[in-house]
């Protein structure tokens, strides 16, 4: 079986969730994954088994699609934006013979609304996977909730530190991050982990390492983004989160800032290093155990790619409690 993930957006997000994904099904089947992502070179080093192909945008990832043989794609894998990251799908999916699945994380309801997602999801894709979050699309007949995703357990890291700042998003986001890191360093251990050196941060405190889990796992606190690696690694790991949630064009950060169980939401680089020494404070608030949900999405597409027509939607939504 051949499984093409289609993995395209700024950031780790998406990728991370492909990485995920594709560590679930195993050699259960051959799995690609097309991705755009900057940091496409330090998952590949960090994960040398998977199939990642870089793309530069979104037509480029189409036409990748498009030039496959009949046939040979069993399941087309799109994560979060059912028409591609520029609409460049929404002419090909009707055409392509693959089973199509989409991994439907929370989206602003203004964008499905505005791109009709509700519709062209219901025409055209055979499987909607919730990861953890039950995003506006996920009343549709077709929708499978799962547990949040992580894309593996932890490795330890020597030494732990006190505070891990996660360093992840735009460019003009960075020195918010570099400030917290300075302001943390002059009471405590911190390390800042980021693709590159953020502004403002001290240079003996950047790490460049990736998955995030695995420092994140060593820390008594974390700061970061409210982006969903972030939230789910720390809730996996009962890792209080001190969270500054950041606009996007397609996310809500702060809305999964406020469900998230172990968070504290701040905005500024001094409240964030407040909220995170008040954190070590405290006694650490032991999570419900944690189900990594990749499991049991793998199984869903698996058993998708072995049917030999269109499934019928499930008798009801299902649910599986993290």
């Amino acid at each position: 079986m051949n499984i093409l993930i289609y993995a395209l957006g700024g950031g780790w997000g998406h990728v991370t969730r492909a990485a995920a994904l594709a560590r679930a099904i195993g050699p259960a089947a051959r799995v690609r994954i097309l991705a755009n992502s900057p940091f496409v070179e330090i998952v590949q080093a960090a994960m040398p088994e998977l199939g990642i192909e870089a793309i530069s945008a979104g037509e480029d990832a189409a036409s990748r699609i498009a030039r496959e043989k009949p046939g040979v794609v069993d399941v087309l894998v799109v994560d979060t934006f059912p028409r591609g990251l520029g609409g460049e799908l929404a002419t090909l999916l009707p055409s392509l013979r693959a089973r199509k699945v989409l991994i439907h994380r929370d989206l602003k309801p203004e964008y499905v609304a505005w791109a009709d997602l509700r519709s062209f999801v219901g025409a055209h894709y055979d499987r909607v996977i919730c990861p953890g979050e039950r995003g506006p699309l996920a009343d549709l007949g077709r929708a499978i909730y799962t547990a949040p995703w992580i894309v593996r357990p932890p490795i330890a890291v020597k030494p732990g530190v006190d505070v891990i700042v996660c360093a992840g998003g735009n460019a003009d986001e960075m020195p918010w991050y570099g400030e917290v890191a300075a302001l943390l360093a002059r009471d405590i251990s911190v390390r800042c982990l980021a693709p590159e050196l953020p502004h403002g941060c001290p240079a003996e405190l950047w790490l460049r390492h990736w998955p995030s889990i695995d420092w994140i796992a060593s820390a008594g606190a974390a700061v970061g983004g409210a982006g969903y690696n972030t939230v789910n690694e720390c809730l996996a790991l009962s890792v209080p989160l001190v969270a500054r949630p950041w606009p996007r064009k397609y996310d809500r950060q702060r809305l999964r800032a406020e469900q998230c169980r172990n968070a504290t939401i701040v905005e500024t680089p001094d409240e964030a290093a407040r909220a995170a020494l008040e954190a070590l404070a405290r006694p650490r608030i032991q999570l419900p155990a944690f189900t990594n949900g990749t499991s049991a999405a793998a199984e869903w597409i698996l058993s998708l790619a072995r049917s030999p027509g269109r499934q019928p939607d499930p008798v009801k939504f299902r649910h599986e409690k993290s």
